[in-house]
């Protein structure tokens, strides 16, 4: 099941929600200052999440 996507709980606006919040303040102010989002829920041999943040110009 390696690199399938995941489309059982929890759901993946959920998820991307939890690290919002967790990163405001510490990489934002507010996330109404995201302006892009790209997530993916798949199966994976190692457990885990990958968070990449850019700048936009």
């Amino acid at each position: 099941m390696v690199d399938e996507y995941h489309t059982k709980k929890p759901d993946t606006d959920n998820l991307v929600k939890g690290v919002f919040d967790s990163l405001n303040k510490l990489v934002w102010q507010d996330a109404n200052q995201v302006a892009k989002i790209t997530a993916v829920k798949s199966y994976s041999e190692v457990p885990g999440m990958e968070i990449i943040i850019k700048e936009l110009k």
